[in-house]
């Protein structure tokens, strides 16, 4: 009977320790996808580019913040629960909601979602072949970024404090 007490406990353990561990790799590799994404926004924030027929010139570098990066995991969590590309939080949450429940004042907000990129390079491509997403990446009145990917739903959040 011991042994058997002792194999089942071991066995939960490894089960326990597993899911743990795949948790954590699935947060540091959206927390990596997020800071690549930076890196490719600002590239492209840097040189200006046109959205759809109307040029955007360069504008100034965003910086990363925890708290709009929270605010995208859980919108790319709910994604990813409903299996449905929205930018609508539970009970119609606007990403606005969604910045302020993170805890962060804000005077401007905007939001880019994404389904089914596997890597940062293809999302980046299908944000700036859309004239809304594109003029997200290059709006002037943001000032600080956070990102996040849950499974193959992507969110940036874009925003300037108050």
């Amino acid at each position: 009977m011991k042994r058997f007490t002792f194999l089942f406990l071991t066995i939960c353990l490894a089960i326990v320790a597993s899911h743990c561990s795949s948790q954590s790799k699935m947060m540091r590799a959206s927390s990596a996808s997020g800071q690549e994404l930076l890196q490719a926004i600002n590239a492209v924030r840097a040189k200006g580019c046109n959205c759809g027929n109307t040029y955007m010139p360069p504008v100034k570098a965003l910086q990363w913040n925890a708290k709009l990066e929270v605010a995208a995991q859980n919108h790319s969590n709910y994604m990813h629960r409903r299996k449905l590309l929205t930018h609508s939080g539970p009970h119609n949450t606007t990403p606005a909601d969604r910045v302020k429940a993170a805890g962060y004042p804000w005077s401007y907000v905007a939001e880019n979602i994404a389904l089914g990129q596997p890597s940062v390079k293809e999302v980046m491509n299908s944000w700036l072949q859309s004239v809304e997403h594109c003029k997200n990446i290059m709006s002037n009145k943001a000032t600080e970024m956070g990102a996040a990917l849950k499974g193959e739903f992507w969110t940036a959040v874009f925003a300037a404090p108050m």
